[in-house]
């Protein structure tokens, strides 16, 4: 069961056994003024007050069988043809018409606030019962009893405490029920920021083992080198690593960030262009790099093929660009343009063969293509040499 539900069934069941106790309180009232109607001799009124508090007391056997809907509206009904009828018998000035200022808290107590339209039409008929006890005492349509100033001053005081009273016991229940729930949602809002911080603390430590696990990775294939005689397997095991190491430092700037699902590109980039240049300091050349990036942050779904693109352009053209030149020039721009993410790279490197496209290894190029597929299905791709650009969407 979802916990929507769970919460809404829970709610009902705080509301009937709320009902419960109100209808308890009016059959209480009721009986009351039974007595009261007994010691004033108005006996039709003290029979009609014990058929109340007998009508009340058959509500809370009705929603202990969980007939909701039929004991709320008799319960609305109910009080409505009450008041009509002790209005009409007593008159305007027994105050009977006080209790209809309850009505609305009545209402909300009775239907849950979501239920807009029901709440409305049952306000409505107080309101047309607050009107017909008002229009018979101007036109006098049904003329009440006389009664002496003195009982009709007990009968309007017993009225107003006990209106006073219900709406008292109204607003006290709203108010202390606004405020458990308000405690209740505060209560909430601190267990999920500590659980979103525990989530945090988790995936911090996550993308830090994950960066140490890389690391050790990354420095056992450096110490096979060392043991390597073979130049192409040697080149083979160094751009593997290389590999290796731009994922770690995508896992190391999520740990070191606040934010753990964003990467900052621009700076990631800046740190795996001289973390490859490390790589090839052996090589006596001077290779400018200049970078134009905006500050975009990217999730780890796009910013871990885009790594790794960059890792293998700049990686080749160090390794096949500039053989035969002692300086060199990479161009390199990653640019957001409403929701699409341009990325284009040059180098004004001379290969020895004049199609730079056949220095770049099948895998290399193989590789790059399926990492921009990744990045975007829909990308669009101009490959010329060592020369690429790239658009896809920004997620």
């Amino acid at each position: 069961m979802k916990e929507k539900e769970i919460i809404h069934i829970q709610s009902d069941e705080a509301r009937n056994r709320t009902i419960n106790r109100f209808c308890i309180l009016i059959a209480s009232t009721a009986f009351l003024y039974f007595f009261v109607y007994i010691y004033l001799k108005i006996y039709p009124l003290s029979i009609i007050s014990l058929s109340v508090s007998f009508l009340f007391s058959f509500f809370v056997y009705l929603n202990k069988k969980e007939y909701y809907q039929i004991s709320r509206s008799a319960l609305i009904i109910t009080t409505n043809i009450e008041v009509l009828i002790f209005s009409g018998y007593l008159g305007f000035n027994s105050g009977i018409y006080l209790y209809l200022f309850a009505a609305p808290l009545l209402v909300y107590l009775l239907f849950d606030f979501n239920q807009t339209k029901t709440i409305w039409f049952y306000l409505s008929t107080y309101v047309i019962t607050f009107f017909l006890i008002f229009f018979n005492d101007k036109t006098g349509f049904f003329t009440p009893i006389e009664l002496k100033p003195d009982i009709l001053k007990i009968i309007y005081a017993c009225n107003f405490l006990c209106a006073f009273f219900m709406c008292f016991i109204l607003v006290l229940y709203f108010a202390t029920n606004n405020y458990n729930f308000i405690l209740k949602l505060t209560g909430q809002r601190d267990l999920l920021q500590k659980n979103l911080k525990e989530r945090e603390l988790l995936l911090s430590e996550i993308h830090h083992r994950v960066k140490n696990n890389l690391a050790v990775v990354s420095a056992l294939l450096e110490l096979q080198t060392s043991y390597v005689d073979d130049e192409k397997l040697k080149s083979v095991i160094i751009e593997s690593k290389n590999r290796i190491k731009s994922i770690a430092l995508l896992h190391e700037k999520l740990y070191q960030n606040k934010i753990l699902e964003k990467i900052d590109i621009k700076e990631y980039t800046n740190e795996l262009v001289n973390y490859v240049k490390q790589t090839f300091n052996y090589q006596d050349k001077t290779i400018e790099v200049i970078l134009d990036i905006d500050p975009i942050r990217l999730n780890m779904d796009m910013a871990l093929p885009l790594s790794l693109i960059i890792n293998e352009l700049v990686t080749n053209s160090y390794k096949h660009a500039f053989k035969n030149q002692d300086q060199g020039t990479i161009k390199m721009s990653i640019l957001q343009r409403d929701d699409k993410m341009h990325f284009s790279y040059e180098d004004n490197g001379q290969a020895e063969q004049p199609n730079k496209k056949e220095n770049i290894s099948q895998f290399g190029l193989t590789l790059i293509e399926a990492l921009a597929f990744q990045l975007d299905p829909g990308h669009t791709m101009n490959n010329k040499g060592y020369n690429f650009e790239i658009a896809v969407k920004v997620i």
